[in-house]
């Protein structure tokens, strides 16, 4: 009999929440853009989309890297903190270069998110570790 790989599977929920985050921020690029002429929406909410996949990708690459093959909920803490605080400290540095007026109103809607999505993600990846293996 073969095995179902579960819904609740790390990888699988890696790619479907990167592709809700890249749809979600996209969607919202072309929406703020809708004033702008068709293809800078366009490339605008493209752009947006393959940056918002990428970085929803690799937050949840390197929770699943942290939490490794953990059975403990305190390393799943421990990882979405860094991963957080790791996510916070990019998006800051790269906001100070573009030179953003108000970073913290600006980021802080983002880290919310990202902070509730890398808890739940750390002990998504713990709960699966603790699944026994299936013969």
């Amino acid at each position: 009999m073969r095995s179902r790989k579960s819904l609740a599977d790390p990888a699988r929920v890696k790619v479907f929440s990167s592709l809700i985050s890249a749809s979600l921020y996209g969607g919202w690029v072309a929406y703020c853009a809708r004033q702008q002429p068709m293809l800078q929406m366009v490339e605008s909410a493209l752009a947006q989309w393959l940056l918002s996949f990428a970085a929803t990708f690799a937050f949840s690459a390197l929770i699943s890297r942290l939490v490794g093959s953990s059975q403990r909920y305190n390393a799943a803490a421990l990882a979405a903190g860094l991963a957080i605080a790791l996510y916070a400290g990019v998006l800051f540095g790269i906001h100070a270069m573009v030179g953003t007026p108000h970073p913290l109103s600006t980021l802080l809607p983002v880290l919310i998110l990202a902070g509730a999505y890398a808890c739940f993600f750390a002990s998504l990846q713990v709960r699966h570790n603790l699944r026994p293996a299936l013969p």
